[in-house]
């Protein structure tokens, strides 16, 4: 595929990107292709050179070698300041002397925007991430997760084209991690943001079912995974970055699997199992269902009543999913 292939197939292209310090080659030779509205994750321990691929992104490294274009524009040479690009920080980076509206307010007044559309921008960008009750406060009258909010609002108030996101969920405990981990992903759905995250593994997701499998169908709008620990395919209603025979993994959230008593009239992402566990909470049950092939698949669903439940133990149930909720992650 040649540079303006590689281009107007996607809204951002790495192509060819390498970066040496002195001796030590910290990324080699990277090609990516990421679609409008994508959340693109970079998994990888540490020293692997997810972080040093953003900060080119951002600008702040340039590349030993390669391009990298973000809707059809060069960027590679352009100064951070030029670019219309994003970052949240790990440690969030918030100012602590200014107050929730003065840090979403920041960037605004630096590219000297009126000052009725700062104030008109900032509140809709608070009410995005639920803040606009506590937009006097300082950060230090904040909690992790709330000071993570104002981090997330202070970059999406410019709108920008691209977000970049180094470890979001570092500085959280495990419990606050797990649900800020989901709010996140809403909030950047919500706005159809394209964002690239790095993050040190597939956990950041959530709770989520994990189905190893190869691609044995890869079109332009749509693709088709085989699992060997599933009986049928899994059919995606979109592209992905990758080529057909290459292995992937598709993650699947336990509140976008549907569970019944009657096996679905498909031969696509489907699946059949017993129920051998059931965590109840009140509003919702958390459903442990083995597979035929012995996987163990997690299913959320909600409680119609109070003691009510869909199945029990031992019972013989089948799982099925939408194209759409299947999020697929390349190696």
């Amino acid at each position: 595929m040649n540079s303006s292939d590689l281009k107007n197939d996607s809204y951002l292209s790495i192509e060819g990107v390498s970066k040496k310090f002195e001796q030590f080659q910290a990324v080699r030779h990277t090609n990516l292709k990421i679609r409008k509205g994508e959340i693109f994750c970079l998994l990888g321990p540490s020293g692997c050179g997810k972080t040093t691929l953003l900060r080119m992104l951002a600008g702040f490294e340039q590349p030993s070698e390669g391009k990298i274009f973000l809707d059809g524009s060069e960027l590679t040479g352009i100064p951070p300041f030029r670019r219309p690009v994003n970052m949240m920080f790990q440690s969030y980076a918030i100012f602590p002397h200014m107050t929730v509206e003065q840090n979403v307010a920041f960037g605004l007044k630096q590219d000297q925007v009126a000052k009725d559309k700062i104030r008109e921008k900032v509140q809709e960008a608070l009410e995005l991430v639920e803040m606009p009750k506590l937009a006097k406060r300082k950060p230090h009258q904040l909690s992790g997760g709330q000071r993570q909010r104002v981090a997330l609002a202070r970059i999406l108030v410019k709108q920008p084209k691209l977000l970049l996101l180094d470890e979001p969920m570092a500085a959280l405990d495990k419990k606050l991690r797990e649900q800020m981990q989901l709010e996140v992903v809403d909030i950047l759905e919500k706005v159809e943001a394209t964002c690239v995250m790095v993050t040190h593994a597939a956990a950041f997701i959530g709770s989520v079912n994990l189905f190893d499998g190869t691609v044995i169908q890869d079109e332009a709008d749509h693709v088709i995974i085989q699992s060997p620990v599933l009986k049928h395919p899994i059919f995606v209603d979109h592209g992905i970055t990758g080529t057909e025979g290459m292995s992937v993994t598709v993650a699947l959230r336990p509140e976008k699997i549907s569970m019944a008593s009657k096996p679905p009239e498909k031969l696509h992402n489907c699946a059949t199992g017993i129920v051998q566990d059931i965590a109840y909470f009140g509003s919702h049950s958390i459903y442990h269902v083995e597979l035929e092939t012995g996987q163990l698949v997690y299913v959320h669903l909600p409680n119609p009543e109070r003691g009510a439940s869909h199945a029990t133990w031992q019972d013989k149930v089948f799982l099925e999913w939408n194209p759409h909720s299947c999020v697929v992650l390349t190696h």
